[in-house]
């Protein structure tokens, strides 16, 4: 009998700082390329590998941890190899599906290498544990292009809201579309 390493969801670590920063950092390239449908411009990517988004996550996981605010990472054995950031959110009156307190999934890689291995769905799992009682739906903002992205959080049971965002990207615009799910 072969015995296989642990798969488990634990609170971040000041540690995990530099893996997160590096996950947040390739995936939003990854979506912004995959939407723009080219690679980032020089000037563009300088600002998203900015040196300052691994300080500003140390900074975040040595602060006092806060109950509004869930950091998470998911594990294969002791290697991190996903986080997922959920930030309980107030309620919207101007969007009637986001009219009651909610979570919002700010942050949510897995890493390639060890996608499809059950790592997103134990950290949504986690995430609605965590704020368990709390709130009445979890969403997030995917943009279109990033099709892998879509189709994990659509078979978790995500929809899109029908609400959309604009973002500048350099000389772009990319729209993003909320996707929510009730808990």
């Amino acid at each position: 009998m072969m015995i296989q390493p642990d798969r488990s969801v634990r609170p971040a670590l000041v540690g995990d700082a530099e893996f997160i920063a590096q996950m947040q950092v390739a995936g939003m390239m990854a979506s912004l390329e995959a939407t723009l449908e080219a690679e980032l411009p020089a000037a563009v990517r300088a600002l998203v590998e900015n040196p300052q988004v691994e300080l500003a996550w140390q900074e975040t996981l040595r602060a006092p941890a806060r109950s509004e605010v869930a950091i998470l990472v998911a594990v294969e054995g002791a290697k991190p190899c996903g986080y997922a950031l959920g930030i309980l959110s107030k309620a919207d009156d101007t969007h009637e599906h986001l009219s009651q307190l909610g979570v919002e999934i700010a942050g949510f890689e897995v890493s390639a290498e060890e996608s499809r291995q059950g790592h997103g769905s134990r950290l949504l799992a986690a995430l609605s544990d965590v704020f368990k009682g709390q709130a009445h739906h979890v969403n997030t903002w995917i943009m279109p292009g990033d099709k892998p992205r879509v189709r994990f959080f659509q078979s978790a049971g995500f929809a899109p809201a029908g609400i959309q965002r604009r973002l500048q990207v350099g000389e772009n615009t990319v729209i993003q579309h909320l996707w929510w799910a009730l808990y």
